[in-house]
């Protein structure tokens, strides 16, 4: 299951590894574009149209991933994460993995403390300008803050257009994160700080993702 899987870029490509792959989103739309992705590819992807905060997939799962941050982007506080985590562990199988992305708020002010812009990407556009993309580190208040995402096209050193991307975000604290999934009914087995299996989590990762475990009888 692809919790919140938007157009379906990791389900359909799960889908082509052979794996069973049930999406779930609260768009409509959204969740037809990933249908049709897949069946551009000769691919079979179940939808399943839900609120991620509170669901129930029934036959039960055998993983669950939740990728891109949508766990403290889209949620808005501890209680709908709580009722989130319920909702996996309910459709999971006993002894089922959760994969969870996430940014740790400890790590990401120290890669990127706030009101400084950061350069993500930059690359050569056709017509000889060149395209910027930086993110700023906004602090609303004690649980909350924005990164502001910036893309620039720049000709002869000068900002020609810029458009900008807000994304709300939680700020998720280590210690906390993981007593939260621990207390929905899972066993954290892993903590990685990268896409690769061979990159433990550490003090300068740049994320955090979680294997979790759901225990028996949760």
């Amino acid at each position: 299951m692809d919790l919140a899987c938007g157009t379906g870029k990791h389900a359909v490509e799960l889908a082509g590894m052979g794996y069973s792959v049930t999406g779930l989103d609260i768009d409509p739309e959204i969740l037809a574009i990933a249908a049709q992705a897949a069946a551009e590819r000769g691919l079979t992807l179940e939808t399943v149209q839900a609120d991620m905060r509170r669901f129930h997939v029934d036959p039960p799962v055998c993983f669950a991933i939740n990728m891109f941050y949508s766990f403290q982007n889209v949620l808005q506080d501890a209680a709908e994460q709580a009722s989130c985590l319920d909702s996996v562990c309910r459709s999971l199988r006993d002894g089922g993995l959760l994969l969870l992305e996430v940014l740790p708020e400890e790590n990401n002010l120290a890669l990127y403390p706030p009101q400084q812009d950061f350069l993500l990407h930059e690359e050569a556009l056709p017509d000889g300008s060149t395209l910027r993309v930086s993110s700023r580190n906004r602090i609303l208040d004690e649980r909350r803050k924005e990164i502001v995402f910036s893309y620039d096209t720049v000709r002869q050193g000068s900002i020609i257009k810029r458009e900008q991307f807000v994304s709300p975000m939680l700020r998720m604290y280590l210690e906390p994160t993981r007593r939260l999934v621990e207390a929905a009914g899972f066993r954290i087995v892993a903590e990685h700080g990268d896409y690769s299996l061979h990159c433990p989590f550490a003090p300068d990762s740049a994320k955090l993702i979680f294997i979790a475990r759901k225990q028996a009888g949760d």
